[in-house]
């Protein structure tokens, strides 16, 4: 049973795309990440944005829906303890619902600060979200000013699930790059079907972003590395430091709450 209702059960989930953004760019890319200001939308557990914390991100960001923010606050207290002489300080979190004016309301308790990273894992599945993209590419273009901003979005592959209008629309303003891939494109439709009947059937993608320089560009997709020979899992993050453990820590709490989808976030 879902814990709660709507879409919201979701977030209660550490998802494989958010797996792979850690596992493909923030460990492997731990120079990016240090002394950066991370923002993660739609985080959920807040796992990867947990992570950019411990990998000594200057500030970390994560946000979510009202109804998930119990949970999340719970599952930071978890992974970041009482602050000490030398503890890593603890993510804050706050609702943020994509394109109404809680974006512009962080933009300007910003005072002109931009985020460095933005993270976007799993947030793009219209049969359960709608067309949510739509305000999720309207806030990244609020939030991501000029190059100076890093997109890393995280993305499982499923049946009609919008993500290639999504990448169409964000590659009006940004020039993408395909990092990471567990498939090849003709590989994509065996793995969609297949994923209805194996976990281990999971097709993924990680993507970076930066905003166009010039007004008038055309959009641009770069390729990536050479797709895996085997699709990536829930199992594929390997065990390493205290800190990766931590930092995938996560604590469900009781089924105490029901709430439906609102104002665009996941």
């Amino acid at each position: 049973e879902p814990i709660f209702g709507g879409c919201c059960w979701a977030g209660t989930i550490v998802w494989a795309a958010a797996q792979a953004v850690m596992e493909h760019v923030l460990f492997p890319e731990r120079e990016r990440v240090q002394g950066a200001s991370v923002i993660e939308l739609g985080c959920g557990l807040g796992a990867p944005g947990m992570v950019a914390a411990l990998l000594g991100a200057r500030d970390v960001l994560l946000t979510e829906q009202s109804s998930l923010l119990p949970l999340l606050h719970r599952n930071i207290a978890r992974n970041f303890p009482a602050a000490g002489e030398g503890a890593v300080a603890a993510p804050g979190a706050q609702e943020l619902a994509w394109g109404n004016s809680q974006v512009r309301d962080l933009i300007d308790s910003r005072r002109g600060e931009t985020f460095d990273l933005i993270l976007v894992c799993d947030c793009v599945f219209e049969p359960l979200y709608g067309e949510s993209w739509v305000l999720l590419c309207e806030t990244l273009r609020h939030l991501a000013v000029d190059e100076s901003t890093t997109l890393v979005v995280g993305l499982e592959r499923r049946s009609e699930d919008g993500v290639p209008k999504f990448l169409a629309e964000l590659g009006k303003d940004f020039d993408l790059k395909l990092v990471w891939t567990s498939f090849q494109d003709e590989e994509l439709e065996n793995l969609l079907q297949a994923s209805h009947i194996s976990s281990e059937a999971k097709p993924l993608q990680v993507y970076t972003a930066v905003r166009r320089r010039r007004a008038g560009d055309v959009p641009s997709v770069a390729a990536g590395p050479p797709p895996s020979t085997g699709c990536a899992t829930e199992g594929s993050v390997p065990p390493a430091s205290a800190a990766q453990q931590s930092a995938s820590s996560t604590e469900l709490a009781p089924a105490t709450a029901t709430s439906t989808k609102e104002g665009g976030s996941t």
